[in-house]
């Protein structure tokens, strides 16, 4: 009897040790994206002159870059609460139709799986999800709370480092101009991968057009603006599409 347990505790710690290894190897690009703009937030957090360890605690409990950036440009700015709650929400929104896309793979999870990987479904995870689950319940269940544990780490431990960088560097050392534009370049070239892969345009280009549109009107109200319409936009295209799908079933 001992032997068996002493058997099956080395069989389940290996099975551990084989899903925390593949969801580290599997998070490992996203290492290279997520934890330089973690960096390059906390300097930027810290030079605007809030307390460097109030940086890596917005991180830890916001986890969501583009508003973290958007908070500090809207403050340096001096931009009303209401709008900085209104683009916040517009630009978190996409992330509402991450759970029903994953609903397939998350049903069988408890509940507890679920809240947090609720919390830690931000659009890295989200992509890397939508592979191929494994085929014991229990196994894709640490694999997934394991992968979206390593992208958070990336982004907690890249803003801690920035903050504590920014804190203990000289302030005349430190050229923090231009990089606060680093976030626009990773979700330009997210969006540039994304249409290399899926050849689908009207996403990207609605979006281009939109903002132009937004901007020439209203540029103080342009982020806001051009968030709502293009989700408007993309949701009144899926819903044709669904649309003429049901028409030829028919």
């Amino acid at each position: 009897m001992l032997l068996y347990v002493d058997k099956y505790s080395r069989l389940v710690g290996a099975t551990l040790r084989s899903v925390i290894k593949s969801a580290f190897f599997v998070s490992l690009p996203i290492l290279f994206a997520y934890f330089p703009v973690g960096v390059i937030y906390g300097l930027l957090f810290v030079n605007q002159g809030y307390q460097w360890w109030l940086a890596p605690i917005a991180s830890m409990f916001i986890f969501s870059g583009a508003v973290q950036f958007l908070m500090l440009s809207a403050v340096e700015l001096q931009v009303s609460t209401m709008q900085i709650f209104i683009s916040a929400l517009f630009i978190s929104l996409r992330n509402s139709f991450y759970g029903p896309g994953l609903y397939y793979r998350f049903k069988h999870f408890s509940k507890t799986t679920v809240a947090l990987l609720a919390f830690g479904l931000v659009d890295a995870s989200y992509a890397l999800l939508l592979n191929k689950p494994r085929k014991d319940i229990k196994e894709d269940e640490k694999y997934c709370l394991w992968l979206c544990f390593f992208i958070y780490s990336y982004w907690v431990i890249g803003t801690f480092i920035g903050a504590w960088l920014s804190k203990s560097l000289a302030s005349s050392s430190l050229k923090t101009k231009g990089l606060d534009f680093s976030l626009t370049i990773l979700f330009v070239i997210f969006a540039l991968q994304q249409y290399l892969k899926y050849k689908e345009w009207f996403s990207l280009a609605t979006a281009v057009v939109v903002w132009s549109i937004a901007f020439a009107i209203c540029p103080q109200y342009s982020l806001s603006l051009s968030i709502s319409l293009s989700a408007l936009l993309v949701m009144v295209q899926q819903k044709l599409m669904v649309n003429k799908i049901d028409k030829i079933n028919n």
